[in-house]
């Protein structure tokens, strides 16, 4: 028999059953993961206890006094299935990687046995100051690392919440640390040409020039292909990065239309580009670099971002500087943009940053008077005068 009586608007349901009986259900949540709806159900003589007993279920599962199965899942269990389920089929491999650390070093560890459901505010926030103190090896988390675990947690728990797993993202409750304003360290030109003359002849002379003249990620500059090289109308494209994923570097697209762009070859980069196009013409050999890459490493195969910061530093060092990341460079190239008088819009852009303001809060600091009429001759840094 049909059903007679149906309240889904008010959060349950009555019905009238073959033999008679009446019978209810109500939705009292949601499975944390998989966000199907999860009911309870019964069955009584009359339509009115029927009605009274839904009524009833229903007002509970609101108050929270009925827990759904698959509410009692540990933390630690629920960020392995939110992984698997919402992080890796959908977001970039190092987006994943970055979660995956964030969650195994930073939240497992202190609060993973805890009950998804049970999670407070409180015990967040008590994870968060204790990780933005010194830790017992003496090592401090920089702010950036502290909000990173705030930002996997809130995003996790946003899923836990709309799947109706949890109450409420309690991670909305608690206070941030404070940010640290630092300005980010870049060469000045004189450092520059030391470092360049300390790279001649050295596999990494190429990706040291072409970084600081155009500011690229060390994964865009290790990621460029001969493809991306347009010699007559001197644009270097730039869509892809070299990423290492399962043990393997491999080229993936960028994930925003900003970071994907345009950027202009000048000749200091021609020259440099045209010199490793003939280098590898000369010593490649056949079947080698079937990605194409720009950039190599001495053996003629693609870059790894750890060789890479090691070379670097050590011809730093040699150069009789201080030893700065790879990262160091992109910052030279855009501290000495602005030195030399390039609008906000156009380091943005330059850079690939999604937001002008991005561009504003890391490289709005204060420029030495001295350095800005230095990066007016940059170029004569890479070309010798006639």
């Amino acid at each position: 028999m049909a059903r007679k009586s149906s309240r889904v608007a008010q959060g349950y349901s009555v019905f009238q059953r073959k033999d008679k009986r009446w019978g209810w259900a109500v939705t009292i949540g949601y499975h944390p993961v998989t966000g199907n709806p999860q009911r309870k159900s019964g069955t009584c003589k009359t339509q009115k206890e029927a009605i009274d007993l839904a009524v009833a279920t229903s007002v509970k599962a609101k108050q929270g006094e009925l827990q759904p199965a698959g509410r009692d899942t540990s933390l630690s269990a629920f960020l392995t299935e939110w992984l698997d389920t919402y992080v890796r089929p959908h977001k970039q491999p190092m987006t994943t990687s970055y979660y995956e650390r964030m969650i195994r070093i930073h939240i497992v560890p202190t609060l993973g046995n805890v009950k998804l459901r049970k999670l407070t505010p409180m015990m967040v926030q008590t994870l968060i100051n204790t990780k933005s103190k010194p830790q017992t090896d003496g090592s401090v988390l920089s702010s950036e690392t502290v909000r990173g675990i705030i930002a996997t947690l809130r995003s996790a728990l946003t899923q836990a919440f709309k799947n109706g797993a949890v109450a409420e993202n309690v991670v909305k409750r608690v206070t941030l640390p404070k940010m640290e304003r630092k300005d980010p360290q870049y060469l000045q030109p004189a450092e520059v040409s030391k470092l360049l003359n300390e790279a001649k002849e050295h596999p990494l002379s190429g990706i040291i020039s072409l970084t600081v003249l155009t500011g690229l990620r060390f994964g865009e500059a290790s990621g460029l292909t001969w493809d991306d090289i347009d010699f007559e109308t001197r644009t270097i494209r730039v869509d892809r990065q070299l990423q290492r994923i399962d043990g393997k570097l491999q080229l993936k697209s960028l994930k925003t239309s900003r970071s994907r762009r345009k950027l202009y070859m000048s000749e200091a980069a021609k020259t440099v580009l045209e010199g490793i196009r003939l280098d590898q013409a000369l010593k490649l050999k056949q079947g080698q670099n079937t990605m194409r890459l720009v950039f190599l490493n001495s053996v003629g195969n693609p870059l790894d971002a750890k060789y890479v910061d090691s070379r670097l530093k050590e011809l730093m060092i040699r150069a009789g500087l201080k030893p700065m990341s790879f990262h160091k460079l992109r910052h030279t190239a855009a501290s000495l943009l602005l030195a030399g008088g390039s609008p906000l819009s156009v380091v943005r852009d330059q850079l690939g940053h999604s937001q002008i303001t991005l561009t504003a809060n890391i490289y709005g600091h204060a420029v030495p008077t001295a350095l800005k009429q230095a990066a007016e001759h940059l170029e004569s840094i890479f070309i010798e005068p006639a």
